[in-house]
C-alpha cells in the first residue's frame, strides 16, 4: 500500500498535469522572487493559486519533502519534474526556462473572437471598492486579475481574484462580468492585468486607474453670533399723584345776635 507522502505526491502531480502544467510553467508559475528555485512558501502559494483550495499543511510539507532530495529546503528545476513526471530536458533548456526564455509558443487566439477587455473608472477614492469589468470570450477557468501599483512586475500583484470574484476555483468558465477588489490602498496610480490562465505568462489587457485621497470636509462656517436682545426699555415712573388740595376752614359762624330785651312793662296806673 502506498505511503501517505506517496498518495499525495501522486495526487498533487496529477492534477497539476490534468491542468496543463509542465516543469516549465510551473516554475515560472511558482518562482516569485525569481532566484530559479522554490522555497516552502512559494510551493505552498503556488498550490493554493494554481488549484484554488488551501491543501492542509501536513500535504503540502509531505510533497515538499519527496521533492527537495536534496532537504536544502529548496526545490529545484530538475526537482519540479518529479512532481509531473517529466525527464530532464538537458542543461540548455533547463537553462532556458530558468532564464525566462520561452520555449512554448502560446496558443493563438480563434480567428474573429473578440479581444479580452476590461473596463476600469479612471479614478477612485481611498477606501472605496475597485470594480472591475471583464469581457474575455475565451477565458479559462483559472484565468484571473491582479490589482498592481503602476509599472510593477507581474508577480508583485497586491491582490488578484478568479474572474468568479473570489480566490477559490469553483471550475466555472466566467466569460463577462465584473469583480471588486475590496482593500485599502494609498493615494496613488494602479493597474489591473488580466491573465488567461493561472500563471504570469498569458497577458491579455491591463488598465489604469487612480486612487485620490479623500478631501477633508469644508469646515462648517460658525454660526453668526445672535443679536444681542435690546434691553427693554425702562418704565416711565408714574406721575406722583397731585396733593389734594387743603379744604379751606370752615368760616366761624357768626355769633347770634343777643336778643334784645324786652321792654320792661308799663307800670299800670294807680
Amino acid at each position: 500500500m502506498a505511503s501517505f507522502e506517496q498518495r499525495a505526491f501522486e495526487g498533487l502531480g496529477n492534477a497539476l498535469k490534468a491542468m496543463g502544467y509542465t516543469g516549465e510553467s510551473l516554475m515560472k508559475s511558482f518562482d516569485m522572487d525569481g532566484d530559479s528555485v522554490l522555497n516552502y512558501e512559494e510551493f505552498k502559494a503556488g498550490i493554493a493559486k494554481t488549484t484554488g483550495q488551501n491543501a492542509p499543511d501536513p500535504i503540502i510539507r509531505a510533497v515538499f519533502g519527496m521533492l527537495d532530495k536534496d532537504r536544502d529546503g529548496a526545490i529545484t528545476y530538475s526537482e519540479v519534474l518529479l512532481l509531473l513526471g517529466e525527464k530532464n530536458p538537458g542543461l540548455k533548456e533547463a537553462l532556458e526556462t530558468i532564464g525566462g526564455k520561452p520555449t512554448e509558443t502560446q496558443p493563438k487566439p480563434k480567428a474573429n473572437q473578440p479581444k479580452p477587455t476590461l473596463i476600469l473608472d479612471s479614478e477612485f477614492q481611498t477606501g472605496e471598492k475597485i470594480r472591475v469589468g471583464f469581457s474575455y470570450p475565451g477565458a479559462e477557468e483559472r484565468s484571473w486579475i491582479g490589482l498592481y501599483g503602476r509599472g510593477s512586475n507581474d508577480m508583485d500583484y497586491l491582490e488578484w481574484l478568479y474572474l468568479n470574484g473570489s480566490q477559490e476555483q469553483n471550475y466555472d468558465t466566467t466569460t463577462a462580468g465584473s469583480l471588486d477588489f475590496d482593500l485599502d490602498i494609498p493615494p496613488g496610480d494602479y493597474e489591473v492585468r488580466l491573465f488567461g490562465d493561472g500563471g504570469y505568462d498569458n497577458l491579455l489587457a491591463s488598465a489604469s486607474t487612480v486612487v485620490l485621497a479623500v478631501p477633508e470636509p469644508e469646515p462648517e462656517p460658525e454660526p453668526e453670533p445672535e443679536p444681542e436682545p435690546e434691553p427693554e426699555p425702562e418704565p416711565e415712573p408714574e406721575p406722583e399723584p397731585e396733593p389734594e388740595p387743603e379744604p379751606e376752614p370752615e368760616p366761624e359762624p357768626e355769633p347770634e345776635p343777643e336778643p334784645e330785651p324786652e321792654p320792661e312793662p308799663e307800670p299800670e296806673p294807680e
